[in-house]
């Protein structure tokens, strides 16, 4: 990973420099790796100037962390927090996400969403229930539905009226009486 020496950006230094030379040290904190993983420096513990008294050795340490995504088209619920689009940053490896998914919702056009699979960096899997998902890598997370439509089976008023008006028509031309 690349630091700064001096303004110079290197990914290693060796030097023989005279006692008392003092060197600028800069790391960041974060190095991205590109692939929606990124390490987080834990050391060196100097970030900043050192003044070299003595051989020194800098040891530069990162442990990864991974970015998770979550996108559902309806309110599910990720360790406690209601949301759609969930955006859980940046997560150690070993981390447990919670999914709550609801069954099914039913819309206000009265449609009827099933959650049916859940897809995870592109594979899917069916839904049976809640989930557990325990961060060993980058995650992309979408949990699809299925829907199912209500249908009405409806006459018009209108063409029910002009039914009942012939047939009651009918009935008065054939013997004039009305059977109620």
């Amino acid at each position: 990973m690349p630091i700064l020496i001096n303004g110079a950006e290197t990914v290693n230094y060796t030097g023989w420099l005279a006692n008392g030379t003092s060197l600028v040290i800069i790391v960041p904190r974060y190095y991205y790796l590109g692939n929606s993983t990124r390490l987080v420096i834990e050391s060196p513990p100097v970030n900043g100037t050192v003044i070299i008294t003595e051989p020194i050795h800098i040891n530069i340490t990162g442990s990864p962390q991974y970015l998770v995504i979550i996108r559902s088209s309806l309110p599910i619920v990720v360790n406690g927090t209601r949301t759609t689009n969930y955006t859980g940053g940046w997560v150690w490896p070993g981390s447990v996400i919670r999914l709550s998914i609801p069954k099914y919702w039913v819309l206000p056009n009265l449609t009827l969403a099933v959650a049916s699979l859940i897809s995870v960096n592109g594979h899917e899997y069916p839904l049976r229930g809640n989930a557990i998902l325990a961060i060993d890598s980058p995650m992309y997370v979408v949990v699809n539905y299925r829907d199912y439509y209500t249908i009405y089976l409806a006459m018009s008023l209108t063409a029910l009226t002009a039914l009942l008006i012939m047939r009651f028509r009918s009935d008065r031309q054939e013997n004039d009486v009305t059977t109620i």
